[in-house]
């Protein structure tokens, strides 16, 4: 780490060590902002922030760090796996399967830590949901009853947004 980001970057990890989430995005956010920081550095610190963002659910801004992270060293798994929680959080499943994989075989070589079981898991959650979501757009219905259908988009969150915007392109185009 650079020597001006270096006591940046340690409070920020202090601040999410205490739960103020906040208050971490702003201390990596001003690492970011330093004209010195490396793409190296840079890489940590995106996917730092995008932890403090899903602690604070906002969820599209911890994907847009993460997704940067990932485009600066596609090896990261710690971003890939955060860039992963971050689109399942904002409900985008094709997002978070492609993200789960490519950690899944970047960190295959570490299997039998934690950070790898989580990550298989919730890459298994993610492609049944993804599933399910396809399921849904074909008319398979999914069960569960009646109601919940006719909320709109208005009513919908920042995923269900972008799933109902993406099953009315085709129907649009035909």
């Amino acid at each position: 780490m650079a020597t001006i980001t270096a006591p940046l970057t340690a409070r920020g990890n202090y601040l999410m060590v205490r739960d103020e989430y906040a208050s971490a995005v702003k201390a990596y956010t001003a690492c970011l902002d330093q004209p010195d920081v490396t793409d190296a550095d840079r890489e940590q610190l995106l996917a730092c922030r995008s932890a403090a963002h899903m602690a604070l659910e906002a969820f599209p801004a911890a994907v847009a760090d993460a997704r940067e992270a990932t485009q600066l060293n596609p090896s990261n798994f710690v971003a890939l796996v955060r860039l992963g929680k971050a689109a399942h959080g904002a409900e985008d499943f094709v997002t978070a399967v492609a993200a789960l994989r490519r950690a899944v075989e970047v960190g295959s070589g570490n299997s039998q830590t934690p950070a790898f079981v989580e990550c298989t898991k919730l890459l298994n959650q993610c492609q049944a949901q993804l599933s399910l979501s396809k399921l849904r757009q074909a008319g398979g219905g999914g069960g569960g009853g009646g109601g919940g259908g006719d909320e709109g988009p208005a009513a919908a969150g920042p995923g269900k947004r972008q799933q109902q915007q993406q099953s009315a392109l085709p129907t649009a185009a035909a």
